[in-house]
Formats: C-alpha cells, sequence, structure tokens
C-alpha cells in the first residue's frame, strides 16, 4: 500500500467522520488503521518496516507541532489560584478519570471485539490500559475546543502537567504490573 494513499486515506476519513457524519474522526482514523494494518498482511516485511517508520516519523513531527502549538495558549492562560480546590485534586482527579477511561475503552472495546472474532489476552489488555496513550492526542483534543467554551483555559493549563503526571506514574504501574505478571520489560 502506497504510504501517500493511507495518509490520504487517514485524513479525509477524518475529515468525512468528523465534518460530515458527525462522528468522531479520531476514531474513525484508527479503525482505518486496523483496517488497513488486517487487509494487508501479505506486505513484505522490508516494505511494513519502511511503513512503520514513515507513521512513526509523521507521529513524531505531529506531537512537536501539537506541543509548540499548546505553548502558545498557555501563554495567555490566567491563573487559577483563587479556586478553592487544592491543586492535588485538580490534577489528580483527570488522571484518574483518564486511567478509568482507558479502561472503559480498552476492556470494552475488546469485548466488542469479539463479536468480529478477535481476542486480546487479558494481559494485553492490562497493558494497553496501562501503557496509555501519547500526551499528543490530549494536546489535540483541548486545542480542538471552541475558542468560547469558558473552560478551554482550564483544560489547556492542565494537559502539560496531566502529561507529565502521566509519563511518570503509568511508566511505574506498567512495569510493577510486567513484572508481576512475569512478562520482560525488553
Amino acid at each position: 500500500m502506497d504510504f501517500t494513499f493511507s495518509l490520504g486515506l487517514a485524513i479525509s476519513g477524518y475529515i468525512v467522520a468528523d465534518y460530515f457524519l458527525h462522528v468522531s474522526g479520531v476514531v474513525t482514523t484508527l479503525f482505518t488503521a486496523m483496517l488497513i494494518i488486517t487487509k494487508h498482511k501479505e506486505i513484505s516485511r522490508g516494505i511494513r518496516e519502511r511503513f512503520h517508520e514513515y507513521w512513526d516519523y509523521l507521529g513524531f513531527i505531529t506531537n512537536s507541532i501539537l506541543f509548540f502549538l499548546i505553548g502558545i495558549p498557555l501563554l495567555t492562560v490566567e491563573s487559577y489560584e483563587s479556586i478553592s480546590i487544592p491543586l492535588i485534586h485538580i490534577l489528580v482527579a483527570p488522571f484518574a478519570i483518564i486511567m478509568l477511561s482507558r479502561a472503559v475503552v480498552v476492556y470494552g472495546g475488546s469485548t466488542f471485539l469479539r463479536i468480529f472474532r478477535v481476542k486480546i489476552p487479558l494481559q494485553w489488555q492490562n497493558i494497553l490500559t496501562l501503557g496509555g496513550l501519547r500526551g499528543g492526542m490530549s494536546v489535540a483534543l483541548a486545542l480542538s475546543l471552541a475558542a468560547e467554551y469558558e473552560f478551554k483555559d482550564l483544560f489547556i493549563s492542565l494537559i502539560i502537567p496531566l502529561i507529565a503526571i502521566n509519563l511518570v506514574v503509568n511508566p511505574i504501574l506498567l512495569n510493577q504490573y510486567l513484572k508481576k505478571s512475569k512478562m520482560t520489560t525488553s
């Protein structure tokens, strides 16, 4: 499969889903990627490796741009020191919500995939839940909020510490799980 075609398919799938069908463009892009992977297993190993390198590099560039873009609104975000809720609660609550959401998506999605005779082992589901997503997804979602949304500044100001917590806590939890389940971390 051509690299350009896969990029065009991802972008057009997102646009059609989000703007015309009013469903999640991100989820549509994810399912498009899964479809490409499952339908094109016959691709030679060399081409497959170049394909993965291409998408890894594209992901790196996209994440770099997103983190640059999140820095711009952070310059104008007002301080939330006047809020009576302790900062630790403001940081821990979203992290707990994210972990719960991941669990619902991973375990619920695995249950849904069984309809199509795709079984994901429980250990893999646990790893997916603890491994999490890159911070770029959170940044993209916060930046996509409407400018007039009254809590947009709050979301933007919470993204960076939330990603930092995610980058510190999740690897520790994942490492502990891998040791407990006798899986290697290599």
